[in-house]
């Protein structure tokens, strides 16, 4: 089972889409805290999101466009970002 790794910090991170809060996260195959550069995908809009790590916190962003076509491509991404659409249109 995978865990959730919840991330208490000052400065909550929220999707720069949808401004939602983003106050935990759980890897796909690991359970480890988001590195820089690392892939998320926003649980209330489904936008793929990077990660910007710091020493203290971190933030995520909107990838660039090169990344983003290098993420629409990602077959992995496209499978969970389908899974999500279909539990989300079940509520």
């Amino acid at each position: 089972m995978k865990k959730v790794i919840a991330i208490k910090q000052d400065n909550v991170p929220h999707c720069p889409v949808c401004n939602h809060t983003l106050d935990c996260h759980t890897g796909t195959n690991h359970n480890h805290l988001p590195k820089n550069n690392d892939i998320s995908i926003c649980i209330n809009c489904i936008s793929t999101l990077i990660y910007v790590v710091t020493k203290d916190c971190f933030d995520v962003r909107i990838p660039t466009e090169e990344e983003q076509k290098e993420l629409d491509a990602n077959e992995e991404i496209i499978r969970i970002k389908r899974i999500m659409m279909a539990v989300k249109s079940e509520k």
